[in-house]
């Protein structure tokens, strides 16, 4: 349970964040995401398990202006007595291409899981350095983006219904092939209202692992089915009930 609370919040946030094809919702650029901040409420069983949160700003990086994505995600406090999560993860992508030019994790999850580190990506190189011990400097394949861009990349595309869409993705420690569909329509009631959503489930292959298909948390992203593209909802199913996450405010 614990290990599937977390790669719940991980999925929410990353495994649904994979476009390669697709066209791109008229209107709609990353700019348009400035300033936003999504905030989630997550139970399970019912009861609240945690909240995690996305804000987009601008910024400055090396004298370029950026786009800067920070995530955190907190255990609320009955689980922290079991589980601990406190992470926080900070993405600065080009503004134009939304590829990533640095990462910084530290995440806090346990008593004894902890993991800081930096990740910058050279493209003239073809490089991704990390300062993270024992861990090599990475190969960057042709094309790919980070997690929180494909995020938004997500909301900026429109999907054809069971068209698998897919894409390369990093998240600092490796390299990962991503695929998504659309697998059909839903209305979905939250505090914004009743809104007819595109319902997305993803899943992953670890390019490491050339042959080998690692199965994806069985996760469900509902994106209202309207320009805003609003993420208000998320399933993971578990062996015991699920673990859902509703959008209970946006900055």
């Amino acid at each position: 349970m614990i290990r599937k609370y977390k790669l719940f919040f991980l999925g929410f946030f990353f495994l649904g964040m994979v476009l390669d094809q697709g066209v791109l919702a008229a209107n709609l650029s990353i700019h348009d995401f400035i300033g936003e901040t999504l905030t989630y409420k997550v139970t399970w069983l019912g009861v609240p398990a945690g909240t995690a949160e996305l804000q987009v700003i601008e910024d400055q990086y090396e004298g370029q202006p950026v786009i800067k994505i920070l995530g955190k995600i907190r255990s609320a406090r009955w689980f922290s007595l079991v589980y601990k999560v406190q992470d926080d993860i900070e993405s600065i992508l080009d503004p134009v291409t939304l590829k990533p030019l640095k990462l910084t994790v530290d995440i806090r999850e346990g008593d004894d899981y902890k993991r800081k580190s930096q990740y910058t990506f050279d493209y003239n190189a073809g490089k991704m350095y990390t300062t993270e011990k024992k861990r090599k400097d990475l190969d960057l394949p042709e094309e790919f983006l980070e997690l929180f861009g494909m995020f938004y990349l997500l909301r900026m595309t429109e999907f054809s219904k069971g068209e698998p869409l897919s894409k390369t993705v990093v998240d600092g420690r490796r390299f990962y092939q991503v695929e998504a569909r659309q697998t059909g329509k839903e209305v979905v009631p939250s505090r914004f209202g009743n809104h007819e959503c595109l319902v997305i489930e993803p899943s992953h292959v670890r390019l490491e692992n050339v042959g080998i298909r690692d199965e994806a948390e069985a996760v469900s992203i509902y994106l209202t089915n309207d320009a805003s593209r609003l993420p208000v909802m998320a399933r993971g199913k578990l062996r015991i009930g699920s673990l859902v996450g509703v959008l209970t405010s946006v900055g």
